[in-house]
């Protein structure tokens, strides 16, 4: 399971994402180092899906930057990473979804489809029972917490620590 929120508010934006790592049934939480939300430079970047993808992405945010905070400029970062991800890996596209925050701004990216987020957002597996949280005035922390009791109970929810 894999979720990440994020939520804006007059003036500040808050994003937040759970700490599991799964490979492939077997769920590793406290051995991993690997983050889901990371902070490259001037952008907080959440990512769900592959951890290989994500990774990469940490990578090459670390020296491409987008011009602006503007989703065309988001848009042209990620057709930029596929084409750097391809020589390396050989395959072409973005396979993970990823939220963005820059500038003061966020922003939802699937493939190369990117939105600005207005209200509040939340991607992977949990991001039903995370929306609808915030849709009842949730935070993105206690959205993850949520969300995380939902699809796993029982098991101690785990979130990482958000960005404001």
């Amino acid at each position: 399971m894999s979720v990440v929120a994020c939520k804006k508010y007059d003036g500040r934006v808050e994003i937040a994402a759970d700490s599991a790592i799964i490979f492939g049934d077997m769920k590793v939480v406290e051995h991993s180092a690997f983050v889901k939300l990371a902070k490259i430079g001037d952008i907080i970047l959440g990512a769900v899906g592959k951890c290989e993808e994500a990774a990469m992405f940490y990578a090459f945010l670390k020296t491409n930057i987008p011009k602006n905070g503007e989703a065309d400029d988001i848009a042209e970062l990620l057709v930029a990473f596929a084409a750097w991800k391809k020589k390396r890996q050989g395959e072409y596209g973005i396979d993970n979804s990823y939220l963005f925050v820059v500038g003061g701004k966020a922003f939802y990216a699937s493939g190369f489809f990117v939105d600005e987020i207005t209200s509040h957002m939340a991607i992977g597996s949990g991001r039903e029972y995370a929306f609808a949280a915030m849709d009842l005035g949730a935070s993105p922390s206690e959205a993850i917490k949520t969300a995380c009791k939902s699809l796993e109970p029982g098991t101690p929810e785990k979130s990482q620590p958000g960005f404001l």
